[in-house]
């Protein structure tokens, strides 16, 4: 079309007629790379969720960065597909001995909870 010294049709104006086709009952759809599934938008990470008791890796004490002494554990909370399950991972700092588990639901307590049964048992 640059050839011929037309304009290429935008992007935005393929997919709604292609959207359009389809709302009438058309086919063109199926012919897109994705087969006309949409795909799920991801968060800002700006916006997730964070725990409100959550202490973060700048806030540590010098000794347990330096690995020194058996005892200093770090535990990881691992957010599911859209909130489907939580699992976790605990990773004691020094002997690097690890475990993981499943929380029930995303808060402090649930997932302390959980981290004190795998520890038990």
């Amino acid at each position: 079309m640059r050839r011929e010294g037309r304009r290429a049709p935008r992007r935005t104006s393929i997919y709604s007629f292609i959207q359009a086709d389809r709302q009438r009952g058309g086919h063109l759809y199926l012919q897109l790379r994705i087969n006309g599934k949409r795909r799920y938008r991801y968060r800002n990470k700006a916006n997730r969720s964070k725990l409100p008791a959550r202490v973060g890796i700048g806030k540590w004490p010098p000794v347990v960065d330096r690995r020194d002494r058996y005892g200093d554990w770090e535990a990881d909370l691992i957010a599911g597909y859209r909130g489907g399950g939580h699992l976790f991972s605990i990773y004691e700092r020094k002997g690097r001995f690890g475990r993981f588990g499943q929380a029930v639901e995303q808060g402090c307590h649930c997932a302390a909870q959980a981290i004190i049964a795998v520890l038990q048992g």
